[in-house]
């Protein structure tokens, strides 16, 4: 006969190089604690892909080209970041 018993865990993996992943113990008290440090570059890159974005939609910039300008960055490097944004949104919460 089995007992009513329920147990619950909170967990969280690592990402170590790669690909690999490690899972990480933790208590109650630091699973709402966020890992501090520098966030990854393409985290960066897709946040300034939706920032762009947004200032498109509103009409602050007129296109793709005038933001590389204003960026002083090249025409093609501001493709490569707006191409971020065809990922799938699973992908791009990642």
């Amino acid at each position: 006969m089995t007992s009513g018993i329920t147990v619950s865990a909170h967990v969280r993996f690592e990402r170590h190089r790669k690909g690999t992943k490690r899972l990480v113990t933790t208590t109650a008290d630091s699973v709402d604690e966020r890992p501090c440090g520098r966030l990854p570059r393409i985290t960066r890159l897709m946040a300034l892909a939706i920032h762009f974005d947004g200032l498109i939609q509103s009409g602050a910039v007129a296109n793709y080209a005038e933001l590389a300008r204003l960026g002083n960055v090249t025409r093609a490097r501001m493709t490569q970041v707006i191409n971020l944004l065809n990922l799938a949104p699973e992908i791009q919460e990642e």
